[in-house]
């Protein structure tokens, strides 16, 4: 699941399952997710595994969570 194809799913995947808005950009291929970090840290840690396997990077903190996708095969 790659390209913008594959960051819109997960961005909608992410949006149903905090009830956050995701915001989407594109720069040079890259498609960067970022979304305000739930307050529940059971549920921010249980988004790991969706930001991990889903995309090129993942990261969470108390500031935010966010993903890249590439356009790569």
């Amino acid at each position: 699941m790659r390209g913008l194809p594959g960051a819109r799913r997960i961005a909608g995947l992410l949006a149903a399952v905090t009830g956050q808005d995701v915001r989407l950009t594109t720069v040079a291929g890259v498609h960067r997710l970022t979304l305000a970090a739930p307050d529940d840290p059971l549920l921010q840690g249980a988004l790991l595994p969706i930001l991990g396997a889903t995309a090129r990077w993942g990261h969470s903190s108390r500031a935010g969570l966010w993903c890249e996708v590439d356009d790569r095969p």
